[in-house]
């Protein structure tokens, strides 16, 4: 029973973004404190109540993640508390972690299947509705439900049930459950969602390394490629647009050593937000010491006021290079565990997909303080790498 109540939370964990918008939608409140903390500190709560605590084994990627703690702790003694809603988040990213290190490995995963496939289904409906409405919009990106970024968030699950599809034997025609999700690959490509593909795209490369499903794999990637091509051509202007603003934005590089202090109102091309974000955040490296400048010191410090988007670079500047390094050599040891056990067991192959793709994510999209499905699936490759040991 515990097992199933696990298994039933996890689609939940997985896309508790989805699910906040879509709650945020169904009550009419563009922010509810008590749903959002009741789903995110609830459902990690739960799966380590249901958790396999019988099973448990001490690995060395555990005293990584309490070394990372203690890092981040330290930091903020330094530092001084970070601003309550930023500390707060941080605190429930990492409780995802033993969230997943007490999965119950083995048990099926259709649960996760359809519900998942729900909260996509319902997600491509909203997008594509507003995406008709505002079609020809000069913003490009459809505001879905009062925010610009919801569809990006949608096909962030649909990359989950992807992965599912190549790797589970829960999924007996792979070739009909990937057609069927080329509508929502279209609409979000339509959208003008783009990094996102790529590491979708990142990720099933590494389903087809380690998994022995290897044609299942390439036709899903053809799909998504083909979806993609579709979704960018129906929209051609708009396309157009976002295309130039990366090859002005690559241009730009090439031209200016020193770039301009009118850098930070650039607010259309978000190549060139990106790329400005992360130049500032790294020369806020050198100056960060052991243990930091602080949580969301580098969203405090920007001129745009928002973190860098790159999770490893932004825990470098905020908890340090002692945090910094033990955050990438605790996911590192989780996939580097995980690597040979895939090749063999279908629930490690759909893990470390997840957990690619999650990594992928955060070099773009990455923010410290809202890293759930970092943590949780780092957490789930050191369960299956523990048990594999055992």
């Amino acid at each position: 029973m515990s097992s199933m109540v696990w298994r039933v939370a996890f689609p939940v964990q997985v896309s508790a973004g989805a699910l906040m918008i879509l709650l945020a939608w169904a009550t009419g409140l563009p922010s509810n404190p008590v749903l959002t903390a009741a789903l995110l500190a609830g459902t990690p709560i739960i799966m380590i109540a249901s958790g396999r605590f019988a099973d448990f084994r001490f690995a060395p990627a555990d005293a990584l993640f309490g070394l990372f703690l203690c890092a981040a702790m330290i930091s903020i003694a330094i530092n001084g508390m970070p601003p309550s809603r930023d500390g707060a988040l941080f605190a429930l990213s990492l409780l995802t972690y033993p969230a997943g290190r007490l999965a119950p490995v083995g048990t099926p995963l259709r649960a996760f299947l359809i519900a998942t496939a729900a909260i996509v289904g319902i997600g491509t409906a909203v997008v594509g509705w507003t995406l008709v409405e505002q079609w020809n919009d000069p913003h490009g990106r459809p505001v879905v439900l009062g925010l610009v970024h919801t569809q990006t968030v949608f096909l962030t699950s649909l990359g989950f049930l992807l992965f599912a599809i190549i790797c589970l034997d829960d999924i007996r025609r792979p070739f009909t459950a990937a057609v069927a999700t080329a509508p929502a690959l279209i609409i979000f490509a339509a959208s003008q969602v783009r990094f996102t593909f790529l590491a979708i795209a990142g990720a099933l490369s590494v389903g087809w390394l380690v998994t022995r499903r290897r044609q299942p794999v390439l036709t899903v990637l053809g799909i998504v490629i083909g979806c993609l091509v579709v979704g960018l051509a129906v929209r051609p202007h708009t396309s157009g647009v976002f295309l130039h603003y990366i090859i002005s934005s690559a241009d730009a590089a090439e031209r200016l050593r020193d770039p301009p202090a009118g850098e930070c109102g650039e607010y259309d091309n978000s190549v060139a937000i990106r790329k400005t974000l992360l130049r500032h955040a790294a020369q806020m490296v050198p100056s960060a010491g052991l243990f930091g400048h602080g949580i969301s010191s580098s969203e405090q410090a920007s001129c745009f006021k928002t973190y860098p988007h790159n999770t490893p670079l932004q825990a470098l500047v905020e908890l340090g290079w002692v945090g910094g390094v033990l955050l990438v050599l605790l996911v590192g040891a989780a996939l580097h565990r995980l690597w040979p056990i895939a090749r063999k067991m279908p629930e490690a192959a759909f893990v470390l997909c997840c957990l690619s793709y999650a990594v992928m994510l955060d070099m773009a999209h990455g923010q410290l303080s809202n890293e759930g499905l970092l943590f949780f699936f780092t957490g789930y490759a050191v369960r299956l790498g523990e048990r594999h040991a055992h």
